[in-house]
């Protein structure tokens, strides 16, 4: 009877490695929605908006916001639950106060901003009694119905604005600023980008990030003229299919694939000869054919009956057999 081979000990089927990695994806993901309160729970940086100088940050950038970072995003407790940069919020991103990830004009359509909260503009009262309170250096400061001027966050006169002619929000809010010192000089709302930032508008604030990995995603995202995710390509980017982004940011990105594909191999290789050091010596049970199969045997027919003699004379019904003769005592006279 043939011997059914046993699989190898140790090995796991495809099937169950599949599975096994849809319950971790699903599982991160649901961990994640949970903690944020928002889906997708995590955004992908597109623009170099946030950036630092490049002075200021060490190779590969990690620890703030660059093209191709995935950002988790927390939602707001509050209207006043974002830390600003005028309050000395705590760092975030290599700066104090918190970043926030916002609809322009509430507008759900459009690709969200990510820019640092600068600080709360709070609007009170109507007509000439209408006035302006902001944090900024460490004070409060008040503006009446005039509108705000403030030259640190471009509100001045390069911008069109003057003392008797401010910027005159329409109703409380954040006003924001990414930290790129070149094409971020002013905030949003100066530049234009958007009005001040309601909390309503608010997807949530940052809260880590996964660096480099967003690039995928950025580079093959279609659009008519690529880049798609950056306009002016400075010198020392470097462009992949459709994405754009600092050199070391893709050095860093094929590093990091690198070890995610070549450390399972090395665990696999490892735990091999690990195995195989702790197998006692002497041929395994795997090793050992099976033993062959015993010929088959015609069964044996049993013996025929013994036949009488053929020249024995017959006998008599109900007579013994006849005497024999020259044996025995002689006949009487």
């Amino acid at each position: 009877m043939p011997r059914a081979t046993p699989s190898p000990r140790g090995r796991v089927p495809l099937w169950k490695d599949l599975l096994y990695a849809v319950l971790i994806v699903g599982g991160v993901l649901g961990t994640l929605t949970l903690y944020t309160h928002v889906w997708p729970p995590m955004v992908v940086v597109e623009s170099g908006s946030m950036m630092h100088a490049d002075a200021d940050v060490p190779y590969g950038r990690f620890g703030t916001i660059d093209p191709g970072d995935m950002v988790l995003v927390k939602k707001l407790d509050g209207p006043r639950d974002a830390e600003t940069y005028a309050e000395g919020g705590r760092d975030r991103f290599g700066k104090s106060g918190d970043v926030l990830v916002y609809y322009p004009q509430n507008n759900r359509g459009r690709v969200p901003i990510i820019h640092r909260a600068m600080t709360w503009v709070d609007v009170q009262g109507t007509g000439v009694d209408r006035s302006y309170r902001l944090m900024w250096e460490g004070t409060e400061q008040v503006f009446d119905e005039r509108g705000i001027f403030l030259p640190e966050l471009g509100f001045d006169s390069t911008r069109g604005y003057s003392r008797e002619e401010g910027y005159k929000p329409s109703a409380s809010g954040y006003l924001t600023r990414g930290d790129n010192p070149v094409t971020n000089r002013v905030a949003d709302q100066a530049m234009g980008l958007a009005s001040v930032v309601e909390p309503e508008w608010v997807q949530g604030k940052a809260r880590g990030e996964l660096p480099w990995f967003g690039l995928i995603k950025l580079a093959v995202s279609a659009c008519e003229s690529p880049p798609c995710n950056q306009r002016s390509v400075p010198p020392t980017w470097s462009r992949i299919f459709y994405a754009a982004a600092p050199t070391d940011l893709w050095v860093m990105l094929a590093v990091a694939l690198a070890v995610v594909i070549v450390l399972p191999l090395a665990y696999d290789v490892v735990k091999a000869r690990i195995l195989d050091r702790r197998r006692p010596p002497g041929p395994q049970w795997k090793d050992i054919p099976p033993p062959p199969l015993a010929p088959s045997r015609s069964p044996v027919p049993p013996p025929a009956p013994e036949e009488p003699p053929t020249d024995a004379p017959p006998q008599a019904p109900g007579r013994g057999p006849p005497p024999s003769e020259g044996r025995g005592d002689p006949p009487p006279r």
